[in-house]
This record gives C-alpha cells, structure tokens and sequence, in this order.
C-alpha cells in the first residue's frame, strides 16, 4: 500500500507537526533536538524554494479570450435552453426578430 502526498502544503505541514512533536519531546541541549531543528531549517528553506519555483511557474490565463470563451457558452447554453415545455429560448428570440423586423 503505496501512500503518497498530493500537495506539498500537507507534506511540509506533516514536517513541521513532526519536528515541534520532537523540540517538545527533547531538551534543548540533546542531540536529537538540535537535529530537528536543523531538519526543520532545511525543509522550511526547501519549501520556501518550491514554493517560489511554483508561483513562477503559474501562467495567467489569457483573460480577454478567457471570458470571450465563457460568454459564447453561456450564451450557446441559454439559447439551446428548454423548459419544462420543451420551447427554446433561441426559438422565441428568432420569432421576436422576425416580429420587430415585420413592424
């Protein structure tokens, strides 16, 4: 049973419980104490480096094509639309243009 952590958030969270668990354990003056402390420096500066390796990383999304793209759906959703009734809304929109166009 292979058991892996999907987000390095809860990985470094698990670290930090772990390295506090064994600084509240240990006295000061132990070995043990002082490894973790050390270990716990090193994974803080190794998630701060990830950290920042990923928030370069992101890429912003084209926002202008982004929501051009969301608005023709919405609009092709909500003119296929049927109600309980089985009417269109893109059917009773076309009646209503050829209706102004006829006036």
């Amino acid at each position: 049973d292979k058991k892996e952590y999907s987000l390095l958030d809860v990985l470094f969270s698990d670290l930090c419980n772990l390295f506090h668990s064994y600084c509240d354990t240990f006295p000061a003056h132990t070995s043990n104490y002082k490894d973790a402390v050390m270990l716990h420096r090193v994974s803080v500066t190794k998630y701060m480096e990830l950290s920042q390796e990923r928030r370069n990383s992101f890429r912003y999304p084209n926002a202008p094509e982004a929501l051009r793209n969301l608005l023709k759906d919405i609009m092709k959703r909500l003119l296929s639309y049927k109600d309980d009734n089985g009417l269109c809304l893109g059917d009773c929109l076309q009646h209503v243009v050829v209706t102004l166009e006829t006036a």
